[in-house]
């Protein structure tokens, strides 16, 4: 069996299981207004969970087996420490690798000697605000795309975290680019953040959250991530989409 990170191996023992109360993170009234129009249209978004509830109803552990990349921009700086330790909690290897101020086009091309080097079962990626404001869409499509080939081709299950609300647009429609190429029948897909209140630097003029907004999303997340890797299916069973 292959050694996890500080000499843990890949079982967990039944203690490290028990569920733990989590942060609560407050819903903006407008969302919940309009969470069952939005409901309606999920398969149109690329599958995506919406958070709709003040946590995520999922396990406190992913089930045994799961061993997690994290990759991403200055938000996956930010929720590595907390998710880190969560896993550390849960037995789970947990690797990451994240730097502030990467775009996709960056990422296209370090993720392939990372999966090489940490072989995960699982892909968890924070990307998308540096790419809001770029000038050539067809190139941040391609990216993306090269992005999850290279994932699904190492034999791991990929989600994306999508950035919370920003202060700057989105001009060439990095979500919608993400969800529709995250589309693939028994993958675990995406998770949209900007339905949580997450609390916010007000010095920040990109708003960061604060170390506090950013241990409430990690809380979020978490359960999120723990429910739906052990729901994901190894690519390429038939009929995999009968599980949605």
């Amino acid at each position: 069996r292959r050694k996890a990170p500080g000499g843990r191996t890949k079982e967990n023992s039944p203690d490290t299981r028990k569920s733990r109360s989590l942060p609560e993170i407050t819903m903006k009234p407008r969302f919940l207004l309009l969470g069952l129009a939005a409901a309606s249209i999920g398969l149109l978004l690329g599958k995506r969970d919406r958070a709709t509830a003040t946590t995520y109803p999922g396990p406190a552990c992913p089930r045994e087996g799961v061993e997690v990349l994290f990759v991403g921009d200055s938000y996956a700086v930010g929720l590595a420490p907390y998710l880190q330790a969560r896993a550390s909690t849960c037995g789970a290897p947990w690797f990451t690798s994240a730097e502030v101020g990467s775009n996709i086009t960056k990422w296209k091309s370090r993720i392939g000697p990372l999966l090489a080097e940490h072989r995960p079962s699982h892909v968890l990626f924070s990307q998308g605000g540096n790419d809001f404001g770029r000038s050539d869409p067809e190139k941040v499509r391609s990216d993306i795309r090269s992005f999850l080939d290279q994932v699904r081709s190492a034999g791991a299950s990929p989600a994306w975290i999508g950035p919370p609300e920003t202060p700057f647009p989105d001009t060439i429609g990095v979500r919608e680019m993400w969800a529709a190429e995250l589309w693939q029948p028994g993958e675990w897909h995406s998770l949209d953040s900007r339905e949580l209140e997450i609390p916010r630097a007000p010095s920040d003029p990109l708003g960061h959250p604060t170390q506090e907004g950013y241990k409430k999303w990690a809380a979020w997340i978490w359960p999120w991530l723990s429910e739906r890797a052990g729901r994901a299916l190894p690519l390429g069973i038939p009929d995999a989409r009968s599980v949605w």
